[in-house]
């Protein structure tokens, strides 16, 4: 049976207006997305806010991103964490971004990580490594850290993979594996994370895990610059600057292909 998006909204739509507290979540979910209707945030937040106040967890995560959209980190606290206490992973999780985040409050973002990780919540695995890698809301723990971080990592979690990459290549908890290192950083480059890019190009230059190659690592700087990364604009002319004209283009083109291949969410 083929898929059909408008009429899914049809009937999702009736069995809202009659209260239905799951249906009127996914009828925000289909405004937000744009599944056979139009685009529509106000009528996104409009149904997941009933479906909220019905008590369904799912909507009051939701409800309270939009919340956080809209520039009150307080009102989204509120409905997170009326999600979180009912054992909602992904309340959890946004719970513990908001308290790190906007009330830099590593200690109670620790407490909500965690519980959200021990449900298997990738993003939460990342964050909770994070942390323990770092020291922040936790005592700092270096093993602890790459147990988080690998379960996150292989979920394809990128975060996850960049510090896990980051603590396989300083033998930090695990074992030093450079190449392995290079690979996680790697999974998380060609998702779009600006940071793992920086890792792979610092890597390349100096042949840690990976054969060196200056042109290579000009065509990550390239990437990564265009995400704002602090000093990677002056990292990436410098580096220029000692390449020779053919090089420099060689890396442009490289930079272009993988950014096409990063657009397209094409795999590591």
């Amino acid at each position: 049976m083929e898929r059909d998006d408008a009429k899914a909204f049809h009937w999702y739509q009736k069995a809202a207006a009659q209260g239905h507290a799951e249906a009127q979540w996914y009828v925000g979910f289909i405004y937000q997305k744009g599944l056979g209707v139009g685009v529509n945030a106000e009528q996104a937040e409009e149904w997941y806010g009933k479906a909220a106040a019905q008590g369904h967890a799912e909507a009051q995560c939701s409800y309270g991103a939009c919340k956080a959209r809209n520039g009150n980190p307080f009102e989204a606290k509120e409905w997170y964490e009326k999600g979180a206490v009912q054992g909602h992973a992904e309340s959890q999780f946004m719970l513990g971004d908001v308290y790190e985040g906007f009330f830099k409050d590593p200690v109670s973002a620790f407490g909500w990580y965690e519980k959200a990780a021990l449900q298997g919540q990738a993003e939460a695995q990342g964050r909770l490594g994070a942390l323990y890698c770092e020291g922040r809301g936790v005592l700092q723990n270096d093993a602890k850290a790459f147990e988080w971080l690998l379960k996150g990592a292989e979920q394809g979690d990128p975060v996850s993979q960049r510090y896990a990459g980051y603590l396989l290549a300083e033998g930090r908890g695990t074992p030093k594996d450079e190449r392995q290192g290079y690979e996680w950083n790697l999974k998380a480059a060609f998702q779009g994370d600006s940071f793992a890019q920086v890792n792979l190009a610092y890597a390349l230059l100096g042949g840690h895990g990976v054969a060196a190659d200056r042109v290579q690592a000009y065509a990550w700087l390239i990437i990564a610059s265009v995400s704002g990364v602090e000093h990677t604009l002056q990292y990436r002319d410098a580096l220029g600057e000692g390449l020779t004209p053919e090089e420099r283009a060689d890396g442009q083109a490289r930079a272009a292909e993988l950014f096409e291949r990063i657009r397209a969410g094409t795999p590591a």
